[in-house]
């Protein structure tokens, strides 16, 4: 009799401790799947977008457009970058000047407003990276107001892939990761003072600016070090 039940509980201990790690398991793998995509359905190109840090609270359009430029081949760095859009504490940087520097550089950028998330996904599709400004990074004490009605957070961003649920964005304000948000939420957050100019007012709705370029003149993963 004893040993049927020492039997019972050895077998007890076992399903309880396979429990676990069955548990623990399923746990660790739902973390790793919202933290690190399992795989990248856009065009991998796009993922290769370099990884920018603003260094300034207002940078983050020097930033994102040092990203951009980085990606077709071009080595600036943001001070330079800042210095070229005219990048300022008061106003950050309009999107008439990231438009100029880019083609200053000898790239092609197309301003549009209204856009979609389809629209998105065709540039990308074509290896395209889009700057879009958004809200982002807001106080903790604006935490439980909706998004659609922050007007004041603007945000440069990269948009470098999209899957059905998420948008993946190369974030100046992260650095050594990218930034993701649900498809919903990116839709809500997708607006700003349009700012084409000092005296420019007006709301702008789902802007961005599609810059394209030459990939062949993109870095080369090894270079030797002078």
């Amino acid at each position: 009799m004893r040993t049927v039940i020492m039997k019972r509980k050895l077998l007890s201990v076992i399903l309880y401790l396979l429990f676990i790690m069955v548990s623990f398991g399923q746990t660790s793998a739902d973390t790793i799947s919202g933290s690190i995509p399992p795989s990248y359905p856009w065009n991998e190109t796009l993922f290769s977008m370099p990884d920018t840090r603003q260094s300034t609270e207002y940078s983050c359009g020097a930033a994102a457009l040092q990203a951009v430029v980085g990606y077709w081949g071009r080595d600036i760095g943001e001070e330079d970058m800042m210095e070229m859009l005219n990048t300022n504490p008061e106003s950050g940087t309009y999107p008439d000047d990231i438009i100029r520097v880019a083609q200053e550089m000898g790239l092609n950028a197309t301003y549009k407003e209204n856009l979609s998330l389809t629209d998105l996904e065709a540039y990308l599709q074509e290896g395209v990276p889009v700057i879009v400004d958004c809200q982002a990074w807001r106080s903790v004490s604006q935490a439980n107001e909706s998004w659609a009605d922050d007007w004041s957070d603007g945000h440069w961003v990269v948009v470098i892939g999209m899957d059905d649920k998420l948008v993946y964005l190369e974030d100046p304000y992260l650095l050594g990761s990218r930034g993701i948000m649900t498809r919903q939420e990116f839709e809500e957050r997708w607006h700003n003072w349009r700012g084409l100019d000092e005296l420019d007012t007006g709301e702008q709705i789902h802007m961005g600016i599609a810059i394209r370029g030459d990939r062949a003149d993109g870095f080369q993963k090894f270079r030797h070090v002078d």
